[in-house]
């Protein structure tokens, strides 16, 4: 597809958080100044630019400083500022956002606001990628495939990635919604909101990829007990997101991962595998090796 238009949606969060920036603490705006930084600095092709808000009452002191301090367009793109309520995290606005715009724009880019895309040309990179296998629901930045953990449904470990728009309806119209978890807003509704959305995928026909073949990966851990930053995937040299932590330049300790399933002679699941594991309930490993 020639010149595909493409809608890039970040999800905007100013409560607290488990793991903060030093940053953050001393300004909720810092992930949107930076998004505007990078955006305007990198080299892209985007239609349109969403900033959602899952805005609380007490965020509403911060409405006049979002618009004074984000532009109305970003190089050639125009932006949209959007508020919602705090239901379903960014799942749930996610879901909001395609309802309004459906099959207006061709590929959705989705991303929560502290992970950036550095990258340039990261949109190309993404519609290129997504369109080289011919059953992607959802391309994310990493897979994890089906373990008991997740209750053996492979899903985008990841949250930012891309979609069609083609794609994004089957799943709505089977849902009626992107699925999402719409009841107590805690990180581990969260977390069960990004299996059932990436999941969804895999229940209509289609796979989850990542980009594991191209970029290595740092992904923030943010577990209670996780003080390190993953280094996935480094047999890649070059990253194209990285995390706040790395965008703002804190010092922060790293290790990479000794899991077969992040290494590079790895095989993630097909879609036939990843639905078989489901309703087997049995992990990948047990799957193909019996382990």
């Amino acid at each position: 597809m020639e010149n595909p238009k493409v809608c890039y949606v970040i999800n905007f969060y100013l409560g607290d958080r488990r793991k903060p920036t030093p940053q953050y603490e001393n300004d909720k705006l810092i992930y949107l100044k930076k998004h505007i930084e990078y955006l305007s600095s990198v080299k892209h092709n985007l239609s349109k630019i969403i900033f959602n808000f899952n805005i609380r009452p007490e965020d509403y002191k911060f409405v006049t400083e979002i618009f004074t301090i984000t532009p109305k367009k970003i190089n050639s793109t125009d932006v949209l500022i959007s508020f919602r309520k705090n239901s379903g995290m960014s799942y749930g606005a996610w879901s909001d956002v395609f309802e309004k715009y459906t099959t207006e724009f061709d590929y959705y880019i989705f991303n929560e606001d502290d992970y950036f895309f550095i990258e340039p040309d990261f949109d190309t990179y993404l519609v290129n990628k997504y369109n080289s296998y011919d059953d992607c629901g959802y391309l994310c930045v990493m897979v994890r495939n089906p373990d008991f953990w997740n209750n053996f449904q492979k899903h985008a470990g990841h949250s930012a990635g891309i979609a069609s728009s083609i794609n994004l309806l089957k799943v709505f119209n089977k849902y009626k919604c992107l699925p999402h978890n719409k009841g107590e807003l805690n990180y581990l509704s969260g977390e069960n909101s990004q299996i059932k959305f990436s999941f969804a995928f895999i229940e209509i026909g289609l796979n989850v990829y990542d980009i594991c073949d191209d970029y290595k990966v740092s992904f923030n851990m943010t577990g209670e007990f996780d003080h390190d930053t993953w280094i996935l995937y480094d047999w890649n040299k070059k990253e194209l997101i990285i995390p706040a932590v790395v965008a703002l330049g804190n010092i922060y300790s790293w290790r990479t991962s000794n899991d077969l399933e992040f290494s590079k002679e790895f095989i993630h699941s097909t879609q036939k595998e990843a639905w078989e594991c489901f309703t087997k309930k049995i992990s990948l490993g047990k799957l193909r090796y019996n382990l």
